[in-house]
């Protein structure tokens, strides 16, 4: 979000002209400086810091992040942030005064408590989320790109065959990438071939929107002999707790949702009546990039599959993946 917008609403509403000055503030967790842009600013002869998603925050975090950031800033720096979006739902705002949390939405809403401001206008019912999601084709292709160098350059036909996915599959997955600027189709005449960014950093930041969870069901089953001979990879906890000091016993086993009806179908697994019953857990995953040497799935797609957890130790497992990534 442009500064200046902030500024025409302060100024527009408030009578009052801010300049904004850019801080590093590189004292602060690294989750924190991920998700916000740092400015100060003088509001009514008090020092305001304001912090400004860089996306939409409540796609990716939960309220309880923002008032831990709220905290640790508070800590840090003695300090109310005062948070700053492009876009709140009823809910997210109510969220947001029921725990006295700051913020601004320029040219619709405005809570500063502790400055006795408060003031709402043309409050829109939701949030509009992202309309597009990329198919689980595309999603995987990126991120085998992403995981291991592979693809890149490569024509749809080699694609295909490396992936194990028909071709009309990956035209589409290909088509979608190029849409949404993931990733530049470039043709010869006769064929085409998917080029990719080489910072995969900022491509993997450009994705975030478009990424889903892999995962579509989690099931719990009373015999895992079927997985004993060392083909399968894990997933969830059992796998994160690999890459992190997560202390975890149970397993859990990828399995693609072609795979796991032909399981069941055949009798090969048999399922409990609730979860966390039997032996293990089956996650049901849309799509498993090609096997490799790990025991465990990559690490972008088990980050993907914790989408939705605000289980605070999972939370600091990922963060320590996260700040260990090499690109």
């Amino acid at each position: 979000m442009e500064t200046k917008i902030i500024q025409d609403y302060l100024s527009q509403v408030l009578a009052c002209d801010v300049s904004f000055y850019p801080e590093e503030l590189s004292m602060l967790p690294f989750f924190v400086r991920r998700a916000f842009l740092f400015y100060s600013g003088e509001l009514f002869s008090k020092k305001v810091y304001f912090l400004c998603a860089k996306d939409n925050f409540f796609e990716k975090h939960s309220i309880q992040e923002l008032e831990s950031t709220a905290s640790v800033f508070n800590d840090k720096l003695s300090q109310v942030p005062v948070f700053v979006f492009d876009l709140l739902s009823r809910q997210e705002r109510l969220m947001l005064i029921k725990r006295g949390l700051s913020f601004i939405v320029p040219g619709t809403q405005m809570f500063l408590p502790y400055l006795g401001i408060t003031l709402f206008e043309r409050i829109k019912e939701k949030r509009v989320p992202p309309s597009v999601r990329l198919r689980p084709a595309a999603q995987a292709i990126l991120i085998e790109y992403l995981s291991c160098d592979t693809l890149n350059n490569c024509t749809l036909t080699q694609v295909a065959k490396f992936m194990n996915y028909t071709t009309m599959g990956v035209v589409r997955a290909a088509n979608q990438l190029d849409e949404l600027k993931l990733c530049r189709l470039r043709s010869d005449g006769y064929r085409k071939a998917l080029v990719f960014d080489s910072d995969k950093r900022m491509l993997w930041e450009r994705a975030q929107p478009y990424l889903r969870s892999p995962v579509k069901k989690v099931v719990s089953i009373e015999d895992d002999m079927i997985f004993s001979d060392g083909s399968w990879r894990y997933a969830g906890e059992y796998a994160l707790a690999r890459y992190s000091n997560l202390a975890v016993s149970r397993k859990c086993y990828a399995v693609h949702e072609k795979t796991f009806s032909s399981l069941l179908k055949e009798n090969h697994i048999v399922m409990t009546d609730s979860i966390g019953g039997g032996v293990a857990d089956i996650q049901i995953w849309s799509y498993l990039l090609p096997p490799d040497k790990s025991e465990t799935m990559d690490l972008l797609s088990l980050e993907l599959s914790f989408q939705n957890t605000n289980d605070p130790r999972i939370k600091a497992a990922l963060l320590d993946i996260k700040e260990n990534r090499q690109w």
